[in-house]
């Protein structure tokens, strides 16, 4: 093979041409007019099924995240979710950037999402007005759609539907949150136990209460729920899930009607694949609601209602003590009467005691021991009075009685305790009533309204009252003050109004010493043999340190999400490796748990106090 020596200035010169071609790329990326525009996506959507947002901006500039408005008929539960596009075809470049928000529909109908406005490298973009049809069932475009993560090896094209290696959205039918309660009628004041669920068929990774409604009408007590809850099988609509009860709350009833329970939002991570032999699997972000209840709550009925009944509803009895049967005139008794049962125990304020001839009686104090157990508000409460006799002789204290309604019976009934005797002896200066009456004969001395009383000169100097009341200091320590105190308000308003500003920096900065904290409780959980716990304290402390100090919703605070935000941060990668290991470490032993080993469990701590001092160290 021969090189002619004419050939290489043509080759030399195409050579400068590319190279100047490259070097300019960025600035016919530029040199593109920006364009913004929104979709929603499914279209119709299902009233039970999530809508994604996607507002998408091309050509040049950086866009800052935009605000969405408040939307009549959608509620906002999620995002923004950011991802940048760049491409080069046949020689034309193209940009773009995607924010993506999650919303779910409230009624069905038709919605308008207004134009939002999204600033772009200065200037002010508006996206196009949208309409959504929300529908009451899903249909067949109500499904999302699927879509293969970033950060999976593996390629959707070639793989069966439900293929473990296969990045999809869950179907709405997979994973279900529902509220139930025991009864859909109840008396006023009866409790009604309210139980929040997830049906799963697939594993559950991550779950947060978006929003519970407020229960207006209801008294609302609540119910502890394991923190790693246990699995039931359960059958709906022929379909097998795992049921999973994460929230109860035990309600009464405030007021006769139609009450209703408005709908619960739950973000969930679900985990959509098992993955490979080198890949962790991929995870999705749900968002689901339960369904509104209506519960009717009938009043108590009239017919029977005893002069005494306080309102209380349950189950009851009562008991009476006195500490001791034998006193003298003058001489304190402690009277404690306890009601006890299972009821709305917590609303009951005051014991209606009856009047007590030959006592004088004292103003009480109340103790109560009520709590939930087995579901049911259950317990005591305890009146003790001070009682004084006042004269000698066989004193009783009369039969207690306490009016309650029993939804059981569908009756009032009464619980009652027996009264108690008292020996009364005289005292050593008589009654009271005899030895006040000998006082008054033996001084024979009675006041009236026209006698002169003496006149009991003082002791010290009179003091000068002749000063102007302009002369006197508290005047002016009185016209100062406010100023002064609307001066204070006012630096004390700024200095609040500027940390409110930088609460992203103030999250950021003490996420160290919170993470500390929690790092101290997994020590606790190691030191007292608690393994159960450990791994659940030491996830959640590891997930709430990165939330504080990159500023994210702990929801998307996911091992497949790790090492996107750590490298757009130039964390070291090995290290991102280390925290998503430890994640799904403390993940596996949470939901497949091994028997506990404590030296494989203290070098898990010291693995995850390491990487939150080196992540401390490298982000400032």
């Amino acid at each position: 093979m021969h090189w002619w020596p004419g050939l290489w200035v043509p080759a030399a010169c195409v050579l400068l041409v590319c190279l100047l071609a490259l070097s300019f790329l960025p600035l016919l990326v530029l040199a593109q007019e920006a364009s913004v525009t929104a979709e929603l996506s499914p279209n119709p959507v299902g009233v039970d099924e999530q809508v994604s947002l996607v507002i998408t901006v091309s050509g040049s500039g950086s866009a800052q995240p935009p605000q969405i408005p408040k939307i009549s008929g959608l509620k906002l539960v999620g995002g923004p979710s950011v991802s940048n596009q760049f491409q080069w075809i046949n020689g034309q470049s193209s940009s773009s950037q995607s924010f993506t928000y999650v919303l779910l529909p409230e009624t069905e109908g038709t919605v308008k999402v207004p134009p939002i406005a999204v600033r772009v490298a200065g200037k002010t973009y508006q996206t196009n007005e949208i309409t959504l049809r929300v529908v009451k069932e899903a249909t067949g475009q109500g499904q999302a759609p699927r879509r293969r993560s970033p950060f999976s090896v593996f390629d959707d094209m070639g793989l069966e539907e439900d293929s473990p290696l296969r990045d999809r959205t869950p179907r709405r039918a997979e994973v279900l949150t529902v509220a139930e309660v025991d009864k859909r009628s109840a008396f006023a004041g009866e409790q009604v136990t309210l139980t929040y669920k997830i049906l799963t068929q697939l594993p559950i990774i991550q779950v947060e209460v978006k929003e519970i409604p407020s229960l207006n009408g209801f008294w609302v007590e609540e119910i502890e729920v394991p923190k790693n809850p246990t699995a039931a099988n359960r059958v709906l609509n022929g379909k097998q899930y795992a049921e999973y009860v994460i929230k109860k709350q035990a309600l009464f009833p405030t007021t006769s009607g139609t009450l209703q329970i408005p709908s619960a939002t739950f973000a969930l991570v679900v985990r959509t694949s098992s993955g490979g032999f080198f890949s962790l699997g991929t995870q999705e972000s749900v968002f689901r609601k339960t369904e509104p209840i209506a519960v009717k709550v009938m009043p108590l009925p009239e017919a029977g209602r005893p002069p005494g009944f306080s309102g209380a509803v349950g189950n009851f009895k009562l008991e009476s003590v006195i500490d001791r049967a034998t006193a003298e005139t003058g001489q304190a008794l402690n009277l404690k009467v306890t009601l006890s049962g299972t009821g709305n125990l917590k609303t009951i304020t005051e014991f209606p005691l009856p009047e007590l001839l030959g006592f004088k009686i004292y103003s009480s104090k109340s103790n109560d021991q009520v709590a939930v157990r087995n579901d049911v508000l259950q317990g005591n409460k305890s009146w003790e009075y001070v009682i004084i006799p006042q004269a000698p002789g066989k004193e009783r204290i009369p039969d207690l009685k306490f009016h309650y309604f029993s939804p059981a019976s569908k009756q009032y009934r009464e619980a009652g305790a027996p009264g108690l005797d008292v020996a009364v002896l005289k005292g050593k200066g008589g009654s009271v009533g005899e030895e006040a009456q000998t006082v008054i004969l033996q001084q024979g001395i009675v006041k009236r309204g026209s006698d002169i009383n003496y006149i009991k000169m003082s002791s010290r100097p009179l003091k000068d009252r002749s000063k102007r009341l302009y002369q006197s200091a508290w005047v002016w320590v009185g016209l100062l003050a406010p100023l002064l105190f609307n001066a204070g308000m006012l630096l004390y308003t700024s200095h609040q109004a500027r940390l409110r500003q930088d609460v992203t920096g103030f999250r950021s900065r003490r996420a160290g010493r919170v993470a500390e904290k929690r790092l101290a409780e997994a020590q606790a959980c190691l030191k007292g043999r608690q393994y159960n716990q450990f791994h659940s304290i030491l996830e959640s402390s590891i997930c709430g340190y990165l939330s504080d100090k990159f500023n994210l919703p702990q929801i998307e605070i996911t091992t497949q999400q790790i090492k996107r935000f750590m490298e757009e941060r130039r964390l070291n990668s090995h290290l991102a490796e280390e925290v998503t290991a430890l994640l799904e470490e403390c993940n596996f032993a949470r939901y497949a748990p091994v028997q506990p080993d404590g030296a494989n469990l203290e070098a898990l701590y010291a693995k995850a106090k390491r990487a939150i001092v080196r992540i401390e160290s490298e982000v400032r």
